[in-house]
């Protein structure tokens, strides 16, 4: 049997405390084959969260060195609430993974001085992008609309600035350069700036 944290359920559990490190209530833990989940701070996880002490109960848990340790199923009920309570910040942190997986997909990556080729780092990655679309899920349909919608908008507020440099370039072009720095002034962002941000995003 597979330990959990081979699994793409336990990828996706270290997914999520990973890209939380500074939430401080409880960390994630292994026993011989599944996860537990190792609570510092009982109250301030239920606060934090927003479940009931009901919860947590299971009666495999235990107290060890003040720390509550639950098993795998109230570890899975928590790290579900916790990518929910959380998803402002974890889906734009899964977004910027799966940007890093796309670009060593297309040209490989470094590990010291050893290149790694493309084919490779497309293989491990497929492994981990299951483990994304877990935390996607458990961060809950209604946060993963509005994070689309509020990413769609930024690449539309993006198209639109590029579209307003163009035409100013022209216009200084053509020597309407009064006409050109006034709509710079009132874009609020100089057009070095959006094109500076258009040449990273390639």
């Amino acid at each position: 049997m597979a330990y959990l944290r081979e699994t793409a359920v336990g990828r996706a559990i270290g997914l999520v405390f990973d890209n939380l490190a500074d939430w401080e209530y409880a960390r994630d833990g292994y026993n011989n084959d599944t996860g537990v989940l190792m609570i510092h701070d009982v109250d301030g996880l239920l606060t934090d969260l927003d479940l009931e002490r009901s919860d947590l109960e299971h009666p495999l848990n235990f107290v060890d060195s003040g720390m509550l340790i639950a098993p795998w199923p109230v570890t899975e009920k928590v790290v579900r609430r916790l990518a929910e309570r959380h998803a402002t910040t974890l889906l734009p942190l899964i977004d910027a993974e799966e940007r890093q997986a796309r670009r060593r997909a297309q040209f490989g990556d470094y590990a010291g001085d050893h290149h790694i080729s493309a084919e490779i780092c497309a293989e491990v990655d497929a492994e981990f992008a299951q483990s994304r679309a877990i935390v996607r899920q458990w961060c809950g349909q209604e946060n993963r609309d509005r994070h689309d919608e509020l990413v769609a908008l930024r690449a539309e507020v993006r198209r639109l600035g590029e579209l307003v440099a163009q035409a100013v370039t022209a216009l200084r072009g053509c020597g309407a350069i009064r006409d050109a720095d006034r709509i710079e002034r009132k874009l609020g962002v100089p057009i070095d700036v959006i094109r500076a941000e258009r040449d990273q995003r390639r």
